[in-house]
């Protein structure tokens, strides 16, 4: 009876105070922080998991208020896809009414895209999903994250073709550069604080902050 109640007092609380933001996650390792921070964004904001394999996706279905929008091809529903840079750009190209559809849900929300820029199809995703949020008018911020050094030269070239496409928005564009030598519980507090200031930049201003530049975490 409790949880009924709860979820009735959620739910009439989101009608009178509309949420403001809307999260985009591209790439499983930026859901590791939904861990940590579920209970707390579900509250604040929608949240959408925009992805290529739907066996990763499985991984996630225990968020409820995680909105899960598949754009793969349908040869590849349970691996995450051609890897290509242009592959991923492709995806959202191809799938441009089902992403507008679902975006036209949230036109009064301010967006943060939040992606891991190592993959060739994720940043390719990225980045033809940044420039297809702008030319629609939407408010979008990106939060990258940088891949670790041990990941190789084919990373950093997928990397720097994603922030070299959206240099055009690099003022609302914030890369989160990996200050350790691997993927710990360190650095997932790396996402988590960058993605909580976001927010709250967004929810106490009602914009996102002009000054947003890259830098590193240290």
């Amino acid at each position: 009876m409790k949880s009924v109640f709860k979820n009735c007092l959620l739910r009439i609380t989101s009608i009178i105070r509309p949420k403001k933001v809307l999260l985009i996650f591209v790439g499983d390792l930026v859901l590791e922080c939904l861990n940590e921070k579920y209970d707390t964004w579900r509250k604040e904001c929608d949240m959408l998991f925009i992805h290529t394999d739907m066996s990763q996706a499985k991984m996630y279905q225990r968020f409820k208020k995680l909105k899960h929008l598949y754009i793969g091809d349908d040869d590849f529903r349970n691996t995450c896809g051609k890897r290509e840079f242009e592959e991923g750009e492709s995806y959202v190209d191809k799938n441009s009414d089902k992403i507008l559809k679902e975006l036209n849900k949230h036109k009064k929300k301010k967006i943060i895209l939040i992606s891991t820029l190592r993959y060739s199809s994720a940043c390719g995703i990225t980045t033809s999903l940044f420039s297809y949020l702008h030319d629609k008018g939407y408010y979008a911020s990106v939060i990258g994250i940088k891949p670790f050094a041990f990941e190789g030269k084919s990373a950093f070239e997928n990397y720097n073709k994603a922030i070299e496409v959206m240099d055009l928005w690099k003022d609302k564009i914030t890369i989160i550069e990996p200050c350790d030598k691997s993927y710990n519980s360190f650095f997932i507090s790396q996402i988590l604080n960058t993605i909580i200031d976001s927010i709250n930049n967004t929810i106490r201003t009602n914009r996102f902050d002009e000054n947003c530049k890259y830098y590193s975490i240290i």
